[in-house]
Formats: structure tokens, C-alpha cells, sequence
């Protein structure tokens, strides 16, 4: 499915999704670790 995404869509637009899914995840680490010091 990703590549089929990823042929159809030209890089730049590839780059967006990548780049936003990427601060997503670091995001989502900080607020867990944030959260739950004992456990990070």
C-alpha cells in the first residue's frame, strides 16, 4: 500500500508525509517520557 502510495505521489509531497510522521512519532516519545519518567 505504502508503494503504491509512493509511486503515485510525486518526492516532494513523499517528503512532507515522511517528515511529519517522523515529528509525530518524536512527539508522541516526548509526551510518553514526560508522562511516565519511572518508565523511560
Amino acid at each position: 500500500m505504502l508503494y503504491m502510495l509512493a509511486s503515485k505521489t510525486d518526492p516532494a509531497t513523499l517528503l512532507i508525509v515522511l517528515t511529519v510522521s517522523i515529528l509525530f512519532t518524536v512527539v508522541i516519545f516526548a509526551k510518553e517520557k514526560r508522562h511516565d519518567p519511572k518508565r523511560a
